[in-house]
């Protein structure tokens, strides 16, 4: 009754209690059993035990002082009936493991969490109950006593922590002498859901202090108060799914007060443990100098023999299981144009990726502009609009590149020097939104939005690179087309290319970066007299800009006056005159000022120069050939390294990347000379890049190889996990393949693939298919360095080092049928020496006689001149033994696009016009009919095997009973 709600402030725990005139009833409403109660009525008084006469009677005598007989069931309760005042309370509360305690308030260490700190020794969590009061009795200085409470004390805290529940009691023994105001419990809305509602357990309490001290010391100065509290609620609603509100999710039942309290056996939201919650109470959120720090020191200077540079690197993937996960600022850095995380401890540089090696094609909704927090990011690559936000990544990898070069000095000694890269990559799609800054003056982000757009690529006339210098007075004067310098100019481009991070000049001290763009204008505003295709130069501050401006992407200029027309002093039309008999394009400077927004539209396709997709397979590093003009400086120059600037790290070496294609095995050579040039992060064996606009060469000996210029520009589409094998990823995925389990693939026939189901899935199935005929074999003895014809003489290609080797490189593609229809299926490596029915000792045997001649190609004429090799392979070919059934594990094979854009497609008969299938002439005895004819399924082999008739026979008897 509310009459005696007052009796709270003076009942004490541990003491003993007489209430009159109570009355019996049940409590459903609140308590999963039936409950029992004794509540106060009309005229009932609460009196202290040791302050009255009380006369204690048994059941057996006060029902016999009313003439009536004891219920059969109370017959045995005398014994366990005990004196009101000799109640074992004890026992109770060793059996709950509930402790008492007596101190004095020294901190208000959170209020929203509603923890103090005790005699400076010892923290109370009071944030779990749901008081009335808000606990604003609580003061600094004040004397408290805490009954029933839980205690837990670990090693990694030595702070001994108690907990409150519903039974746990607090009471202010002595006020404080302070004079102040008291301040109640203020925790914000997600926090009563949680400890109200859902309830917490003390581990979580634990997880939610510890969160809120990182976010605080990271961000506290940035974001503020309200800017925490809105990420520690991201970081709780996305590491407890299932306990960030009642009702949510069925996983966690909602909290049950009244059950909390009455209960006989005392089980509280504190005691409570799941095992989801153990493992999202393992995630941490260290700061950046925390997880990077075991990677700071050197590694040993010791090169191999001989060398002039040792060149290693590690991948930490071990990161991922321990369960840190970053949390910092996504920036660009305007002195070495890389993308970094940041955070108030330290900084570090960032790549990103995409998931798969089918890269990514950006649409409408890659903008992240509406995104809300606590959300993924929708694109796995970083745009304009990145820039700023604060970020959760859960899945990464930390990368380190060691670069020691020993350099000669006076006394002829070497000096080891050591240079050390550390950096993280990941997709931005493992990442989570958990805050993004209103201002825009630390952030370099235009926060506007704008329609979706597609990926686009490079103009096929964007080769001409001569320009006229035009500066940009800031300072401002008023342009000769009446633009001022208040006003604010608008301009929207479609970036063609765009070269390397280069640095701005040769001089004595050199510390800023530049780089240039061929654009095509879109449209402009307030500027007037720009031609179509111009060149934009971001140097100084601007250079920020460069790991966010993607080739073949539209982007907005905006700023005050950031470029400037003609200059006044000259006549315009003879300016425009002379600038159109030149076929020069004009350069604008894009000052520091200058903001950059990502718009999402349509491009053209590129045809100039190459870019393409590949896997890096090897990397060496050569001598590069000297420049003759800058004989005389050239040698200073390259004995220097400007480590935060990323440039000059491999001084007298160039890079030498052997990469393979993402389909064949056909490989080819890169040289990127890196003198001037700021290091591209990523360059690791096993990685999927996608090179833009590289220069095609072709050696003396007639074999293609590729340069980076300055035009050029790499990108990662996805890291392999398998990089520090020094292996592609293409190899691995056939091989994890390869050792499937029989089982692991459906068993579908060939005409099943025309399926629209099995179409989306892009997946394998195995089948019987019986190979008709070999049409082409081809074995080639290549060096496993550089990829060239290898033969008993050594690497045919020159410019190859001494200590390469040879690897035999075989495919073969046949005929093959299972009933159903007619495939043409390729094979490379071991599945042709299955194929061929060859041991290894035979294999190996064809691997050192085909040295001696280089390459053997078989198709289906028989080589009646041909060497004794030829004649033997097309014997195999052509035995009986192999046109046979075969168990096979196939794969529809992908077809890639146009050159220079990523991504493919299998083939689909549903989507093909009817053009597109062949015309045929069938003679069916009476005459001749004219049809269409599907086309040739193309089918990749990954694994081959001899088959069982049984299992088969079996099989296909399955599929008549169904």
């Amino acid at each position: 009754k509310k009459e005696c709600l007052y009796w709270q402030h003076f009942i004490m725990p541990q003491q003993t209690y007489i209430v009159t005139n109570l009355r019996p009833t049940c409590i459903k409403k609140g308590a999963n059993t039936e409950m029992r109660v004794l509540v106060p009525w009309t005229n009932s008084e609460i009196m202290v035990a040791d302050q009255c006469k009380v006369t204690v009677l048994t059941a057996q005598e006060w029902f016999s002082s009313r003439g009536e007989e004891i219920p059969f069931e109370l017959k045995d309760a005398d014994s366990e009936l005990t004196c009101p005042g000799k109640q074992s309370y004890e026992s109770q509360k060793h059996s709950s493991k509930l402790v008492s305690y007596q101190g004095k308030v020294t901190e208000i260490v959170d209020r929203a969490l509603g923890i103090f700190e005790l005699d400076n020794r010892v923290r109370l969590y009071v944030g779990t109950v749901p008081a009335r009061h808000k606990f604003r009795h609580l003061r600094i200085g004040c004397n408290i006593t805490v009954h029933n409470i839980h205690h837990k004390c670990t090693r990694k805290t030595p702070k001994i922590r108690l907990y409150s529940c519903m039974r746990s009691c607090v009471k202010v023994t002595e006020f404080s002498p302070l004079v102040h105001s008291g301040q109640v419990i203020n925790s914000p809305p997600y926090l009563q859901d949680l400890f109200f509602l859902s309830g917490a357990s003390s581990s979580l309490l634990d997880w939610l202090k510890d969160t809120r001290d990182s976010l605080s010391e990271k961000f506290q100065a940035e974001a503020g108060s309200s800017g925490s509290e809105r990420m520690s609620e991201c970081l709780l609603h996305m590491n407890f799914p299932y306990q960030y509100g009642a009702g949510r999710n069925q996983q966690k039942a909602a909290r049950n007060l009244l059950q909390e309290f009455l209960s006989d056996e005392h089980h509280c939201c504190i005691l409570s443990s799941y095992q989801s919650e153990k493992e999202c109470l393992e995630t941490t959120f260290p700061t950046l100098k925390e997880i990077f720090t075991p990677y700071l020191p050197l590694m040993d200077n010791t090169g191999p023999s001989g060398s002039d540079l040792y060149w290693k690197y590690t991948i930490a993937e071990e990161l991922n299981t321990r369960k840190q996960v970053l949390l910092a600022k996504i920036v660009t850095c305007p002195k070495s144009g890389r993308l970094k995380l940041v955070d108030s401890t330290g900084t570090t540089c960032i790549i990103r990726h995409c998931h798969d090696n089918q890269g990514h094609i950006c649409s409408n909704n890659c903008s992240c502009d509406d995104l809300e927090l606590g959300k993924s990011f929708p694109c796995p690559l970083i745009h304009t609009c990145c820039i700023g936000k604060t970020v959760v990544v859960t899945k990464y990898n930390i990368i380190k590149e060691d670069f020691v070069s020993s350099q000669r000095s006076s006394n002829d000694s070497h000096t080891p020097e050591t240079e050390t890269l550390i950096y993280v990559e990941f997709s931005m799609k493992d990442a989570v939104l958990l805050w993004r800054l209103d201002s825009l003056q630390d952030s370099h982000v235009c926060d506007r939005t704008e329609i979706g757009r597609k990926r686009k690529h490079e103009d096929e006339h964007t080769t001409d690179m001569s320009v006229i210098r035009q500066t940009s007075d800031m300072g401002g004067h008023m342009a000769q087309s009446g633009t001022s310098v208040e006003e604010q100019s608008e301009m929207v481009v479609h970036i063609k290319c765009k070269e390397s991070l280069v640095l701005e000049s040769w001089g004595p001290n050199p510390d800023k970066l530049r780089f240039c763009t061929v654009s095509q204008v879109i449209r402009t505003s307030n500027v007037k007299d720009i031609p179509k295709e111009i060149i934009l130069l971001f140097r100084g501050g601007s250079v920020r800009w460069y790991p966010v401006l993607i080739v073949g992407c539209m982007y907005r200029l905006s700023g005050q006056n950031f470029v400037s027309t003609l200059p006044p002093s000259l006549p315009v039309k003879l300016i425009k005159t002379a600038v159109q008999r030149s076929q020069a394009k004009v350069c604008i400077v894009v000052e520091t000022c200058v903001m950059i927004e990502r718009l999402f539209t349509a491009i053209a396709k590129v045809k100039n120069l190459v870019s393409f997709e590949c896997f890096i397979t090897a990397r060496l590093h050569c001598d590069p050939e000297l420049p003759n003009q800058r004989s005389g400086k050239a040698q200073d120059w390259k004995s220097r390294t400007l480590p935060e600037l990323g440039v000059n790290l491999l001084p007298n070496k160039c890079v030498k990347l052997v990469v393979k294609d993402v389909v064949s095995s056909q490989e080819m050579q890169v040289y990127i000379n890196l003198d001037r040039v700021s290091y591209p992060l990523g360059l690791l064996p096993g990685v999927h890049l996608l090179f833009h606009r590289v220069e095609r060469r072709v050696s003396r000996n007639g074999h293609v190889y590729c340069h980076y210029i300055t035009i050029s520009t790499i990108e990662v589409l996805c890291m392999s996990s398998k990089g520090h094998g020094h292996q592609a990823e293409a190899d691995v995925v056939q091989e994890q393949i390869q050792v499937l389990s029989e089982d692991s693939a459906p068993k579908l026939p060939l005409v099943a693939i025309w399926k629209p189901p099995f179409l989306d899935t892009s997946s394998i199935l195995q089948c019987v298919c019986h190979v008709q005929k070999i049409l082409k074999l081809s074995l080639k003895s290549v060096c496993i360095t550089c990829g060239s014809l290898y033969k008993r003489s050594g690497c045919s290609n020159r410019g190859c080092t001494l200590q390469s080797l040879p690897k035999l490189l075989a495919r073969c593609s046949f005929i093959g049928e299972d009933g159903t229809s007619v495939a043409l299926i390729s094979c490379t490596g071991c599945r042709v020496q299955q194929l061929l029915q060859l041991s290894e000792e035979e294999w190996n045997t064809l691997d050192n006689t085909l040295v001696d001649l280089g390459e053997v190609f078989v198709q289906q004429t028989r080589p009646v001149n041909g060497s004794s090799i030829e004649k033997f392979v097309y014997q195999l070919c052509d035995n009986p033994s192999i046109k046979k059934p075969w168990k096979m594990i196939l794969k529809p094979k992908y077809f890639r696009s146009a050159q220079g854009q990523s991504g493919g497609h299998y083939l689909d008969i549903h989507s093909m016009a009817l053009d597109e299938f062949a015309l045929r002439v069938v003679d069916t005895g009476l005459g001749t009919v004219t049809t269409h004819s599907l086309p040739f399924i193309q089918l990749e082999c990954m694994a081959i095997y001899p088959i069982d008739p049984a299992e088969w026979a079996l099989h296909y008897l399955a599929q008549l009973n169904q």
